[in-house]
């Protein structure tokens, strides 16, 4: 997981948390996202959160896993029930909702040809802190 805390300028710090979990194994996905959570909302504080990325899970074959993160720590959002990609919050407010890049968003031109980005599209949303 790689973890950052950005000063917003207004006295306000957001945390940034991102992980790419363990692949074909729920089980140890589910293990490294918990423990990524306890470890992102530990360092955070009482800072807003954004905890995401390729967690390897799907809301619809792992509903516990989500059901602790956002028991255990808060961290909630919209997800799509098949989706592996996740953009889950705590503090903050939804602007526009997690969606995936469009293919040719994720395409580079490398001599003369088009180098995709990624097996899968990355997931942008937008939020907002409470401050002013």
């Amino acid at each position: 997981m790689a973890f950052t805390r950005v000063d917003l300028g207004d006295g306000t710090d957001l945390c940034v948390a991102n992980l790419h979990a363990t692949n074909d194994r729920p089980h140890l996905a589910t293990a490294d996202v918990l423990r990524a959570a306890e470890a992102a909302t530990e360092w955070a504080g009482d800072s807003p959160l954004l905890f995401g990325g390729d967690l390897n899970l799907r809301p619809a074959e792992d509903p516990e896993a989500f059901a602790a993160l956002r028991e255990r720590f808060g961290l909630d959002g919209p997800v799509h029930p098949h989706a592996i990609d996740h953009l889950l919050t705590r503090e903050l407010e939804l602007v526009e909702p997690p969606t995936p890049w469009p293919p040719e968003q994720r395409e580079l031109p490398r001599s003369g040809l088009r180098l995709r980005l990624s097996d899968h599209a990355p997931v942008q949303a937008r939020f907002k802190t409470g401050s002013p």
